[in-house]
């Protein structure tokens, strides 16, 4: 990129060096390499996403149970709000 933007070597190093810098300082760790993108959380989270919608277009009822709630013994009931743990099953 420095080659793109008319900069030479010794000033993309310095830029490199003042961004580390500067990203030590504020506690924000810059990794050497950049890990593969199927081992992110962000991909993990999307391929679940993505096998829950395989799973309701293929006709299952995978995407209900967070809707679900007990209202009783004898009687369950649909919600729409926003299932946590804190207010699962009570």
């Amino acid at each position: 990129m420095p080659d793109e933007l008319g900069a030479g070597t010794e000033a993309a190093v310095r830029y490199r060096e003042r961004l580390l810098s500067d990203a030590a300082a504020a506690g924000i760790m810059i990794p050497d390499d950049i890990p593969p993108a199927d081992t992110s959380a962000v991909y993990s989270s999307l391929a679940l996403e993505m096998r829950l919608a395989n799973g309701v277009v293929n006709g299952t009822y995978a995407a209900t149970w967070p809707h679900l709630k007990q209202h009783d013994g004898d009687h369950a009931g649909f919600s729409t709000l926003r299932w946590t743990p804190a207010r699962s099953r009570r």
